[in-house]
């Protein structure tokens, strides 16, 4: 499909969708979708940043159009060179992302959005980082020297603990906590039951912390505590606090697996490819060459500006 046709057919989708049934109604009077879709597109107070990080307020019409321009030049750029994905990498990319998120299907689906969708955006990301590294090469002796280089720093998780808290203000409220550990309830429901602390609503957890990052009278109070112990009252500020050791997990360096490869070997070709590649450069020129014809004339001469506008800002006004 041509940009013409394309930004044809989004301005006729827009202008159409002006069903019977309302968008929704307020003590029984109807949101119709001819004024829902209208007001969608010059919604005020949204905006983007330029090149040189000036906040330009753009309409909603503007930034969807751009927004779906700058897709299909990425597309058409890659069909010229070959590169656009295949179904069968756009598989591969969703599962190595489902790694990363085992929840990306459900957050995607839970926003309204479909998963013929998520593969369009996932396509024209996987189609613009194969323009960005065009050319690239990546060998596994290159990954390992960058592993080797940041072993001691990004790949050594340092030793961790995981901690539950209960805070008090009152030496009655610490009582009745040191009462209830006494007579062998869980420290959890004392945390949720007694916790002046915001975490009382998860039965104190603390979440897993670094132990360098612990200040020095938490780290030197369970420095020598092994897991399920508890430290003494801890006074600071007013407020009293007792810590329980949930679990204890060493330091550690992550290995050079399969995954850490494929990070590692994206960020390299990613880089390389800036300097290599300029992207950018070939959407802006793809997008001053192309025939783009909008349907409505306002929005067509508010996107013109707003083009220009951009590349003023990417040039410094030349």
């Amino acid at each position: 499909m041509s940009i013409t046709a394309a930004i044809a057919l989004y301005t006729l989708a827009l202008t159409s969708r002006q069903g019977t049934d309302p968008v929704a109604t307020i003590n029984g009077e109807a949101i119709t979708p001819q004024n829902y879709y209208r007001r969608m597109e010059y919604l005020p107070g949204l905006g983007r940043m330029t090149g040189t990080g000036q906040f330009v307020e753009i309409m909603p019409a503007i930034a969807t159009l751009d927004t779906m321009v700058t897709e299909m030049l990425i597309l058409q750029l890659a069909k010229g060179k070959n590169l656009v994905p295949t179904e069968a990498e756009i598989d591969k990319e969703i599962s190595y992302r489902l790694r990363n998120n085992p929840n990306l299907t459900k957050d995607w689906g839970a926003t309204g959005r479909t998963l013929p969708e998520l593969r369009h955006v996932i396509k024209v990301d996987r189609a613009q980082f194969k323009l960005q590294t065009e050319g690239v090469v990546v060998t596994d002796s290159d990954i390992q020297t960058n592993y080797n280089a940041a072993k001691s720093s990004r790949f050594n998780v340092p030793l961790r603990v995981k901690l539950r808290v209960i805070t008090v203000r009152d030496e009655e409220t610490k009582n009745k906590v040191d009462n209830g550990i006494r007579s062998g309830k869980k420290f959890e429901d004392l945390a949720s039951e007694f916790s002046s602390d915001a975490s009382k609503a998860v039965g104190g957890d603390f979440g897993v912390v670094p132990v360098e990052l612990l200040g020095d009278q938490v780290r030197t109070a369970i420095k020598s505590l092994k897991q399920g112990e508890r430290t003494g009252w801890l006074a600071t500020d007013g407020i009293s606090a007792k810590f329980q050791v949930e679990k204890i997990l060493p330091q550690t360096v992550i290995p050079l697996d399969d995954s850490v490869k494929e990070d590692l070997r994206r960020e390299m070709m990613y880089l390389r490819g800036g300097q290599k590649n300029d992207v950018a450069k070939l959407i802006r020129e793809a997008r001053r060459n192309a025939t783009i014809k909008i349907a409505s004339p306002e929005v067509e001469k508010a996107y013109k500006q707003y083009v220009d506008l951009e590349r003023q800002s990417k040039s410094g006004g030349q």
